[in-house]
């Protein structure tokens, strides 16, 4: 098992390589399912270290994936995988200003 020290720099070296592998085909739906598995296994690692709630782990990661998945989608919009990856932080985190700038987001692609 990583340590907490760790998991921080493990996850962001998987999730860049995840973001190099599925550069290529960015509508490759295993990537988007190991980018989730990943920020899963980060909340489940936190929540079990007194870290308090799962999806509160979460946060510390939501501003970097958001963005990435903002990249792709500027590229595709049209790319269902990104926005389902998209639309799963934002439920999970389930936060009132989270909610609010994924209203204004969206509008851009309106």
């Amino acid at each position: 098992m990583i340590n907490d020290d760790n998991m921080s720099t493990v996850l962001k070296q998987d999730l860049e390589l995840a973001a190099t592998l599925g550069g290529a085909n960015p509508k490759n739906y295993q990537i988007w399912y190991h980018r989730r598995a990943l920020l899963e296994m980060a909340a489940k690692q936190q929540s079990g270290s007194g870290g308090g709630d799962g999806e509160k782990g979460l946060v510390v990661y939501v501003t970097d994936e958001l963005q990435y998945v903002a990249k792709v989608l500027e590229e595709d919009s049209k790319n269902y995988h990104a926005w389902s990856h998209r639309q799963w932080i934002v439920r999970t985190i389930n936060d009132a200003t989270l909610w609010e700038k994924e209203l204004e987001f969206g509008t851009y692609f309106h």
